[in-house]
């Protein structure tokens, strides 16, 4: 944005210098972002003793020495050293616009004193913006914000499509985008923008309400929302979500909707980015969870229930969890409408601590000097090893991943070339990412100093589409060893595995050695050269020991011998998805109060009026069902049913052939995630041939196309 000039070079060295201090004081204190902070709400603070005092205010001291250590030229601190002069406005100021959110530092005759930690970050933020400001670029800043924070909240799949793909701005700034993203479904997306009017004298904790006539275009622009979609004919549902993004300082708006001209199943949706994104990173948060939860809501707030909740929609997704998908509390069983449910206002804190450790989302450095943002490619699995994809990266369609360990960062990368399978070009991709990861620290630990600190870079150069169909069964032929080369480059930094089509039949092995050589090849690569330099055959048998295994691996190669295995050779069969839990939430909700009245209680005595329950409860489920098969046409319906019951088919014999490689990876562990993973393929497979029955009776041969909604019902139904 603003041109390599001296006001930007200082104001980017004083944003680094001030960042590595933070990142000491969190070293000093052993702690890392991950970390909760202690304490009960409203409980007492004990007073440490002197001796803990004094360890606490060593952890924010830097004298010239540790300046001079860690690279920090003191002067490029001055821009957040506390002047004496402000010293009183500290008090009388409100939180958030204090002078200690702008100079976090107070400097002594010998070394800089950090007395607002939890400030710096604000304070690299202040200077950056005030110098973009000044620097004539402010509006500038404010759309590269939007772009960032669009692309922020799309990393973790939070969205049901893959991009948001946001206008330029147009009026006040707004950025904005219409979408089908199934049959019958649409998603309208307005990006809101924070103004930088009046900072830094109205600073982070100054709410900067949105001017009337913003409000108003955002109102119009939802009406037009609506005219469209009365056009479109077969509009089952919608949502408007303001994505709410900024900078820091909390915004307010009121936009005078006309609630009551809105289309039927129409959701408006506030939402800040960094919660799209945390979301995302949840189990069981996407959008279409979201739209349920809120279903459910609504549904529950009609029946007479009050939900008071200041927190938002992640307080509300916190909530929703904890009381395991009722939105009432289980043990409130005596409940009746009209009452007032009272949220906690921490009930985010779960699902913000769940999606910060789910994607570790921080900064790597890359050969080249450069820095690359990246996230875990593996959530939700303990003991994971620290391997991550680069986000920009996987946006443009290249594969681009790193693992870090034991201080040295390895990049593993595959450019798509033509007449490459997508799909072995990621499971290779992964494979050397998985071993690297897993090996690494153990081959560090014994040959430290043939292993260089600076980042390195691997390129896999795999092989054609068609090797992969025609891997010849039986023995593999030839020496394994001449079946991947390597090319070291001339900057030292990088280089490239090349696999041969010969590689390809050793993978049939009922043991890991193709995986072991393709390993040693990276190893090989990566580590410093020089004569002494280890052969790749005894740094293979070096990984074979480290692992411990033949049992070890990520890759396999078989011949196809049925359809199933050959549809999903050529890739398909669709990628099976479970259960969603939000789905099964929703059905559950008020399903026993539709055919039984509050009134009569919730105790039911005796076998026979047990026996009667169960069957009126069958009926009414099953009549539910027919009722929204009767809305889908019934070639679009089982059509679409049979893919999701043949990718169950296919997910649940990719478990049998792999449950040996997952017990040698994840341990006993592998057992009650093979056990989970097969009661969610059988909940999808019996789900699905109840609609296809249903459908092939019921469903009418010319209505609606279908959707997804129908099988996540019935499946929800099922369970």
């Amino acid at each position: 944005m603003l041109p390599d000039a001296s006001v930007k070079r200082d104001a980017l060295h004083a944003a680094r210098s001030l960042l590595i201090l933070s990142d000491v004081i969190a070293q000093r204190a052993q702690v890392d972002r991950g970390t909760p902070s202690g304490g009960d709400t409203f409980g007492s603070i004990a007073l440490p003793d002197d001796t803990a005092l004094s360890q606490f205010a060593r952890r924010v001291r830097f004298s010239r020495e540790d300046l001079e250590r860690l690279g920090v030229e003191p002067a490029s601190l001055i821009p957040f050293v506390l002047d004496a002069g402000t010293f009183r406005f500290v008090s009388t100021s409100a939180i958030g616009d204090t002078p200690l959110e702008f100079h976090p530092l107070i400097a002594l005759c010998d070394e800089i004193l950090v007395v607002s930690p939890n400030n710096m970050s604000i304070a690299v933020r202040s200077v950056l913006v005030n110098t973009a400001i000044n620097g004539g670029m402010g509006e500038q800043l404010q759309y590269e914000l939007m772009h960032r924070q669009e692309i922020h909240a799309e990393a973790t799949g939070f969205w049901p499509i893959q991009r948001l793909s946001l206008s330029e701005p147009v009026k006040y700034s707004l950025r904005g985008m219409v979408t089908q993203y199934d049959h019958g479904r649409y998603l309208h997306v307005l990006q809101i923008p924070t103004s930088f009017d009046n900072f830094p004298k109205a600073g982070f904790a100054t709410v900067r309400p949105l001017s009337q006539e913003t409000n108003q275009f955002i109102a119009d622009d939802i009406s037009r929302f609506w005219r469209f979609l009365e056009n479109q004919g077969d509009c089952r549902e919608s949502a408007t979500i303001l994505l709410l993004t900024g900078w820091g300082a909390p915004h307010s708006f009121a936009p005078p909707v006309r609630g009551e001209k809105a289309p039927q199943n129409w959701q408006f949706i506030p939402l800040a980015f960094a919660d799209a994104a945390v979301l995302g990173a949840c189990d069981g948060g996407n959008f279409t969870d979201i739209v349920r939860l809120l279903k459910q809501h609504d549904r529950l707030s009609a029946d007479g229930f009050t939900f008071v909740n200041a927190n938002g929609l992640l307080n509300l997704f916190g909530f929703f969890r904890a009381t395991g998908g009722n939105l009432i509390p289980e043990h409130f069983t005596d409940i009746a409408p009209p009452t007032m449910i009272s949220m906690g206002t921490n009930e985010l804190l779960e699902p913000r601590i769940e999606g910060t450790t789910r994607r570790d989302y921080r900064a790597l450095e890359a050969p080249g000097s450069e820095h690359r943002v990246v996230q875990r490619t593996e959530w939700g699995k303990d003991g994971s090893p620290p391997i991550y994809a680069s986000v920009d990266d996987i946006n443009e369609g290249r594969l681009s991943g790193a693992v870090a360990v034991a201080g040295r960062t390895w990049w593993i990368e595959s450019q798509a070339n033509e007449g490459e399978s997508q799909e072995w070009r990621y499971q290779i991709w992964n494979a050397v990412l998985q071993w690297l990861g897993t090996i690494g620290p153990a081959i560090i630990e014994r040959y430290p100093n043939r292993f260089p600190v600076w980042p390195m870079r691997i390129t896999l150069e795999i092989p054609k589409s068609q090797a992969f169909e025609r891997i010849p069964s039986g023995k593999a032929v030839g020496a394994l060893r001449d079946t991947i080369a390597i090319h070291r480059s001339d900057d030292g930094v990088s280089g490239a595995i090349a696999i041969q089509d010969r590689w390809l039949p050793f993978l049939q092995s009922a043991e890991n050695i193709a995986e072991i050589e393709l390993v040693a090849a990276a190893l090989e690569l990566l580590s410093e050269p020089s004569e002494d330099l280890l052969p790749r055959t005894e740094i293979a048998q070096i990984v074979a020991d480290i692992i411990g295994t033949k049992d070890w691996r990520w890759l396999h190669a078989f011949e196809a011998k049925i359809p199933l295995e050959r549809l999903a050779g050529r890739q398909l069969v669709r990628s099976f998805k479970r259960v969603p839990f939000s789905a099964s939430s929703l059905v559950k909700c008020q399903s026993v109060w539709t055919f039984r009245s509050r009134t009569d209680g919730i105790d039911i005595e005796g076998e026979d009026p047990c026996r009667e329950f169960l069957a009126r409860y069958k009926q009414e489920m099953l009549g539910s069902v027919i009722r929204d098969i009767h809305s889908f046409n019934r070639i679009a319906l089982t059509t679409t049913v049979a893919h999701d019951y043949q990718s169950a088919r296919r997910e649940q014999a990719r478990w049998r052939g792999t449950i040996r490689a997952l017990r040698a990876i994840r341990g006993d562990q592998a057992n009650q995630t093979a056990f989970e993973r097969q009661n969610e393929i059988n909940a999808v497979q019996r789900a699905a041939k109840a609609i296809l029955e249903i459908a092939a009776c019921e469903a009418p041969e010319c209505y609606s196309a279908c959707n997804s909604d129908p099988l996540s019902r019935g499946i929800g139904v099922q369970n």
